[in-house]
C-alpha cells in the first residue's frame, strides 16, 4: 500500500512533464528526416531566393539593382555577406534563420524561468520549440519574417532581465553596454522588416512605460527610460542602416498596406483565428475525416480555448497587478513578462486585423509572435490553477502528436511535391552543360529552387509574362537587374513549369523569340534551348 501511495505521488510529480519526453521524440522525428525537410522548405521560391541572391550579390555589375522581397530582409543578406567564405556557406545559410528563431524561443524560456519557474519554462519551449510542420516552415524563413520575431523576444527577454534586477540590466556601465548593444541589433531588425514595429517596438516601449505603475520605484522609471532609449535608437539606427543600403540601390519591392475596409474586418479575424490553428496543427479544414484530420481539429480546438483564455486572463491580471505592488523579484520578472506578451499579442493581432494583410492561412508568417504571446500567457497562468495545468498538459500534448506525426508522414515533403527537385534541376544541369549554356529563364516558382539545387552552375532567372502580352518580362522582385542584360554570344534556355502555375508565370515560348534550337522534356518540364540570349527580347 505504501509502494502504491509512493508510486502515486512519483506520477503527481512527474506527470506535468510529460511535454517533455514528447519533446524527446520530436527531436527524434526531425532528427531523422532533417535533411529531407530543409530541402522541401528550400524548394519553396519565397524561402530559397534569399540565399540565392546572397550566393550571387557578387556577382551582380556595379551600381545594380537589388530588389529584394516585399520587405527588405537586409540582416539576412549582411549575415550571408558576412559568412560567404565559409565552406559549408550554403548549409549555415540554410539553418541560420532557425536557429536564430530557437535563440529567440530560447531567450522567451528563460524570461518565463525567471517570471514563473522551470515547469512553465519548458511548457514554453516545448511549445514553441519542438514546432509542427507549419511553425516550422516559418522559423526557417529569413526572407519570411523569422529573424523579426526572435528579435520580439529578445526585447521582452530584457524587460524581464531588468525587472528582476532592480530595473536596470547589471551594475550602471553594465547597463548602458546592455542598451547600446540591444539598440544596435534591433536596429538592424528595423531596418530589416517594419513589421518589427508593432511586434517588438511598440509592445516594448507601451510595457516598459506600463512598469511606472506595475513596479516600485525606482525600478518602473529606470525601466521605461532605458526601453524608450533602446526604442528611439533602434528606430533612428533603423532608418540610417535602410537608408544606406537604399543608397546602394538594395531596395525593398512595393508592398502597399492600407486599412481594412469595413467588410474585411470579420474575414480578417477568420483569417487570423485560421492562421493561429495553421500554426499550431489545427488545420483541419477540407481534410478527410480519419485520425489525423480528428486531432488536428481537436488541435484547433485547443488553439481557440488558449486564446479565449489568454484574453480573459489578460484583463484580470492586468486590474490585479495596478492595484497591488509587486513583492519580489520573482514578482516584477512575471509583470515584465506578461505586461510585454500581453501586449505582443495585442497589438501585433490588432493590427493584423485593421490591416489589409490578411490573404489565407499562409499570412501566419505575420503572426507568430501573437502564438508565441498565448502561449507564454497560458503556461504563466497555469502554475498557480491544478486545473489549468492538466488543460495545458493536455493540450500541449496533443499538439506534440499531431506534430511529430506531421514530420514522421512527411508533411513538408509531401507539400513540396510539385516543386522543382533533383528529377528536374539534375537531368536540367547536364542538358546545359551539353549546350553549352550557363543561365536561362523561368517562372518565380521554379527559378531560384534550380538555382541553388545546381549550386549556380546553371543559373535560372525567374521572369513573368508582360501584362496582356506573350512578351517576358523580369520579375518585380527578389532579383538583382543585371541578370535580365543580354549576354551576347551567350546561349539560353526557357524553362516552362505547368506545376507551377501563378499569374504571368510563362506557359510557353514567345514567338519573337524564334525557333529554339532544341525542345526537350524533363520530368514533364519543357525546355527550350535558343542559340542567343532571349533576354535581348523581353519587356522592361
Amino acid at each position: 500500500m505504501l509502494a502504491g501511495l509512493a508510486g502515486n505521488e512519483r506520477f503527481q510529480r512527474l506527470w506535468p512533464w510529460i511535454p517533455l519526453l514528447l519533446a524527446v521524440v520530436w527531436l527524434g522525428a526531425l532528427a531523422a528526416d532533417l535533411r529531407a525537410i530543409v530541402q522541401a522548405i528550400y524548394a519553396n521560391a519565397d524561402f530559397v531566393s534569399a540565399p540565392v541572391i546572397g550566393e550571387l550579390y557578387d556577382e551582380r555589375a556595379p551600381g545594380t539593382q537589388v530588389v529584394l522581397g516585399n520587405f527588405p530582409w537586409y540582416e539576412t543578406l549582411w549575415f550571408e555577406r558576412l559568412t560567404a567564405g565559409l565552406p559549408a556557406h550554403r548549409q549555415v545559410w540554410q539553418l541560420a534563420p532557425w536557429l536564430f528563431s530557437l535563440a529567440g524561443v530560447a531567450a522567451v524560456a528563460w524570461a518565463t524561468w525567471r517570471a514563473a519557474g522551470a515547469w512553465a519554462a519548458m511548457v514554453v519551449a516545448v511549445a514553441l520549440g519542438c514546432a509542427g510542420p507549419a511553425l516550422l516552415t516559418f522559423q526557417f524563413g529569413g526572407s519570411l519574417h523569422a529573424p523579426t520575431f526572435a528579435h520580439a523576444c529578445l526585447l521582452g527577454a530584457f524587460l524581464v532581465l531588468c525587472a528582476s534586477r532592480g530595473g536596470r540590466a547589471g551594475s550602471w556601465p553594465v547597463h548602458v553596454a546592455a542598451c547600446a548593444a540591444l539598440a544596435a541589433v534591433t536596429a538592424a531588425g528595423v531596418a530589416s522588416d517594419d513589421l518589427l514595429l508593432a511586434a517588438g517596438i511598440a509592445p516594448f516601449a507601451l510595457a516598459a512605460i506600463g512598469m511606472v505603475w506595475l513596479l516600485p520605484r525606482p525600478a518602473g522609471p529606470r525601466i521605461a527610460v532605458s526601453a524608450l532609449a533602446v526604442s528611439a535608437l533602434a528606430v533612428a539606427g533603423g532608418r540610417l542602416l535602410a537608408k544606406a543600403m537604399e543608397d546602394e540601390n538594395v531596395i525593398a519591392s512595393a508592398f502597399d498596406v492600407t486599412f481594412a475596409t469595413w467588410d474585411k474586418l470579420f474575414a480578417n479575424a477568420r483569417v487570423l483565428a485560421h492562421s493561429l490553428a495553421y500554426l499550431f496543427n489545427g488545420d483541419f479544414g477540407g481534410e478527410a475525416i480519419d485520425l489525423w484530420s480528428v486531432l488536428s481539429l481537436v488541435c484547433a480546438v485547443a488553439v481557440v480555448g488558449a486564446v479565449a483564455f489568454a484574453v480573459g486572463y489578460g484583463r484580470r491580471w492586468a486590474a490585479r497587478a495596478v492595484a497591488a505592488p509587486a513583492t519580489d523579484e520573482r514578482e516584477a520578472a512575471r509583470r515584465a513578462h506578461l505586461a510585454f506578451w500581453f501586449l505582443a499579442g495585442a497589438v501585433l493581432g490588432l493590427t493584423f486585423l485593421l490591416t489589409s494583410v490578411p490573404v489565407d492561412k499562409y499570412s501566419a508568417r505575420y503572426v507568430l509572435t501573437v502564438g508565441y504571446a498565448v502561449a507564454i500567457v497560458v503556461a504563466v497562468a497555469a502554475v498557480d490553477r491544478p486545473w489549468l495545468r492538466i488543460g495545458v498538459v493536455t493540450g500541449l500534448t496533443l499538439v506534440l502528436v499531431s506534430g511529430v506525426s506531421g514530420l514522421v508522414r512527411g508533411t513538408l515533403q509531401d507539400s513540396a511535391r510539385s516543386s522543382p527537385g533533383g528529377n528536374l534541376s539534375g537531368p536540367l544541369e547536364r542538358l546545359a552543360r551539353a549546350e553549352g549554356v550557363e543561365h536561362g529563364y523561368a517562372g518565380y516558382w521554379t527559378a531560384a529552387p534550380l538555382t541553388w539545387q545546381t549550386r549556380a552552375r546553371l543559373q535560372v532567372y525567374p521572369v513573368k509574362s508582360c501584362t496582356g502580352t506573350p512578351t517576358l518580362c523580369p520579375y518585380p522582385f527578389h532579383r538583382i537587374a543585371s541578370w535580365y542584360d543580354p549576354r551576347p554570344g551567350e546561349r539560353s534556355i526557357l524553362v516552362v513549369d505547368p506545376f507551377q502555375p501563378s499569374a504571368g508565370a510563362p506557359t510557353g515560348p514567345d514567338p519573337a523569340f524564334g525557333a529554339p534550337q532544341r525542345v526537350a522534356r524533363i520530368a514533364d518540364r519543357t525546355v527550350y534551348v535558343y542559340g542567343y540570349d532571349i533576354a535581348s527580347r523581353f519587356g522592361r
